[in-house]
């Protein structure tokens, strides 16, 4: 459980911090298995892709 909320702070943190194209990178290719995850790290990698550095919720990710 630690491994997948670490997972999700990284990418938010790379995302906020303008490192868009190292995000794609590592987390294009992420599946945990569980929905939520999975589509905060979608979420993560269509801001980056628009590169988006503003601030979302969980909530935002639907």
């Amino acid at each position: 459980e630690e491994k997948k909320n670490y997972l999700l702070m990284k990418a938010d943190l790379l995302r906020r911090s303008g490192q868009f194209d190292q995000l794609i990178e590592e987390f294009s290719d992420i599946v945990i298995g569980e929905e939520i995850y999975d589509n905060v790290i979608q979420f993560q990698i269509e801001k980056a892709l628009e590169k988006d550095t503003k601030c979302y919720t969980v909530g935002d990710t639907k």
